[in-house]
Formats: C-alpha cells, structure tokens, sequence
C-alpha cells in the first residue's frame, strides 16, 4: 500500500568526506544509485534525500515483506552520518529514484 500511496524512503544526512565511487541506497537486496545526491550535498551541511518506495518496488523488492529496509553501500570511501531514517510523504517526483 504504502509503494502505491507515494510514500518515500526519506533519510537526513551530512555527507563530511564525498563518496570516491557509485554509492547504492538498498532495501531489501535491491538498490537504487544515490551517488549524484551524495556529491552534490555540500560537505558538513545537514541535507534530506526522499526515494520514493516504487523505486524499491520496480527494483524487484516485495513490499509486504521487507526484512532490511535501508542500506548503504560503496566500494569507494565515503564519510557521512545520519540522523534520521523514515518512511514519510515527500513532495518529490515519483519516477526520481535517488537523482537529486
């Protein structure tokens, strides 16, 4: 229900070193690529990043059973903290999987 009703996976992040490679933001084993949003973030500034759920949805991940509902991965360096991680309505296009 909640990949239909426009829901996103919302997170707040400060990104203090940019990722050196991809980044991927995962649910579940599937993954959407947030590297763009993560260079883009100016260093040492708290920023919001909101992936609609249908990205996980259409990336393969069944909905009505979801054991990880967030990750992130780089093979690269990357240093970042994060203060919160929702799911939330999020007044972003619904085809924008992870581009800033």
């Amino acid at each position: 229900r909640e990949a239909n009703g426009e829901l996103s996976l919302v997170f707040e992040y400060r990104v203090d070193v940019a990722p050196t490679a991809e980044v991927t933001l995962g649910m579940d084993g599937r993954t959407v690529p947030v590297t763009g949003a993560l260079r883009s973030a100016a260093a040492g500034q708290w920023t919001t990043l909101a992936v609609p759920l249908r990205c996980f949805r259409e990336a393969g991940v069944d909905m009505s059973r979801v054991a990880l509902p967030f990750s992130l991965a780089t093979a690269g360096r990357l240093t970042l903290s994060i203060s919160d991680v929702r799911i939330a309505s999020a007044n972003v296009p619904q085809d924008q999987c992870g581009r800033p």
